[in-house]
């Protein structure tokens, strides 16, 4: 949220043809995402050019490279797309899912990535289909269920999101019972 000054959040909301509005937690600004995100080109080409005078500093990074590399020692890496947007939406969603895998290997320096996951969780049979072409062998979906162990040549796999509020008590304390009640809930599927 401080990242963005109150003429930036100005210059969004013009481009929304909404009023000017106040951001003051993650939720206000998931709203205004969503907005861009529904809109045309033409304001997506726009929020490009306001986003560039964002200058992002090492504190606000989840993870620089350094960081990154390190990580790469232990755990595998996937992608979860090039711009963070729906590839449903995409003009060419073969291309993206290539210079996603692409550039996370440069960064890294390990081979191609063989997992993502699809932005939004949005996709469909032809997206999974340009998934397989471009290499990846394990496929996340934003299909709900627990995933089914059978063994395939390629995995395609399921997830579901779990926000905070449906698990805790009124004091923000994790509430197993709610946990195990939701995930007892989702159906198991071989995808």
């Amino acid at each position: 949220i401080d990242l963005l000054t109150a003429d930036m959040i100005k210059q969004l909301c013009a481009l929304l043809n909404q009023p000017p509005r106040e951001l003051e937690n993650e939720q206000d600004i998931r709203f205004l995402i969503r907005d861009l995100q529904k809109a045309g080109d033409a304001v997506k080409q726009s929020t490009v050019t306001i986003a560039e005078n964002i200058e992002l500093s090492a504190q606000h990074q989840m993870l620089n490279l350094e960081e990154l590399k390190l990580l790469s020692k232990g755990f595998d890496f996937g992608t979860h797309g090039l711009k963070h947007e729906p590839l449903t939406q995409s003009l060419d969603p073969l291309a993206e899912l290539n210079m996603a895998r692409q550039q996370l290997s440069d960064m890294t320096g390990l081979p191609l990535p063989l997992s993502m996951s699809f932005p939004h969780g949005q996709c469909n049979e032809e997206l999974i289909q340009k998934a397989l072409e471009a290499g990846y062998e394990q496929i996340f979906t934003g299909i709900e269920c627990h995933n089914s162990l059978q063994t395939r040549q390629h995995s395609l796999f399921g997830r579901f999101n779990i926000n905070q509020a449906m698990l805790e008590d009124k004091n923000g304390r994790l509430l197993p019972e709610l946990l195990a009640l939701h995930l007892f809930r989702r159906p198991v599927k071989t995808l």
